[in-house]
């Protein structure tokens, strides 16, 4: 049960809510205990166990203890994908980890979410392939490529 102390309540998979107070976004757990304090300007559901939040145009995610691992520094964000989340900063895109670390920097105008522990990344007109571990296996030296199963197809 989520007290009535917010101005809106939208429920969440696995027991979560979003709560609204005062046009900021906070996060209740299935007990009703607010984790997240109503401080952000947008709130996203759990996905690996973090949920995307806002503060003004900077994105960033929370853990479900409500501590911020992954700072509001980034102009975009996406879930993640093999423990891996492609952000945005300033242009160029790059991958965080669940623990707030930038395994892949910043410096790829274009990337594509993992797959079977793979990226495809783009730097200027060229294709090349990110790893977990942030190792570029395949340099971006190619104008097209596709990956499926760990299988890499290049064209120069």
């Amino acid at each position: 049960m989520v007290p009535c102390r917010y101005d809106e309540v939208r429920a969440l998979r696995d027991g979560w809510f979003a709560v609204r107070r005062e046009d900021k976004w906070g996060l209740v757990d299935e007990a009703g205990q607010e984790v997240v304090s109503c401080q952000y300007d947008e709130v996203r559901d759990f996905h690996w166990g973090l949920a995307v939040v806002r503060r003004g145009d900077q994105w960033g995610f929370v853990n479900q203890e409500g501590q911020e691992v992954v700072p509001c520094q980034y102009d975009e964000v996406r879930d993640f994908h093999w423990g891996l989340a492609a952000v945005r900063r300033g242009g160029q895109w790059g991958f965080v980890n669940q623990e707030g670390q930038e395994v892949v920097p910043c410096r790829y105008d274009e990337v594509w979410d993992f797959e079977s522990g793979l990226a495809v990344v783009r730097l200027g007109d060229k294709w090349g392939v990110v790893n977990t571990a942030g190792e570029e296996i395949v340099q971006c030296a190619y104008t097209k490529i596709g990956v499926k199963r760990k299988i890499a197809k290049l064209r120069r």
